[in-house]
């Protein structure tokens, strides 16, 4: 009789570790989510490799992950294009019809992946907010 308690206590002891496993790791990820979020844009390329390198396993708090990398990547690439933009009317103080065509693109391109990744940030907000919730961080 003593030998399937001990079995049932150990199991249950498993049971909890991978649960607190797991819930370290929804935290890990959250947390470089968040100082992600929280950055300046100047600061934001290497807060998004370290939210790449963050480790997961737990298919929940990879797609988490994943939908907030993807998004950070689009917000990114907004920002890298209106820096080009810019940088394209500004060249040598006179906007030539080439450069005006040329940054007027960049802009519109810009402004599209600053869309995309507002409609992707808010699906990372909204896993981020069910992992909180789940493994109650």
């Amino acid at each position: 009789m003593a030998i399937p308690i001990l079995a049932l206590a150990l199991c249950a002891s498993c049971a909890g570790e991978e649960e607190q496993e797991l819930r370290r790791e929804a935290a890990r990820v959250s947390r470089a989510v968040d100082v992600l979020r929280a950055s300046p844009n100047k600061q934001k390329p290497p807060r998004l490799s370290a939210l790449q390198a963050t480790a997961c396993q737990a298919p929940d708090i990879c797609e988490m992950k994943q939908a907030c990398v993807v998004a950070y990547q689009h917000h990114l690439a907004a920002i890298a294009g209106t820096r080009a933009a810019a940088h394209a009317a500004n060249t040598e103080g006179t906007l030539t019809p080439d450069a005006a065509g040329a940054a007027a693109e960049l802009t519109e391109q810009s402004e599209a992946e600053l869309e995309k990744g507002k409609v992707l940030n808010r699906k990372c907000l909204a896993l981020q907010g069910a992992l909180r919730r789940k493994y109650r961080l």
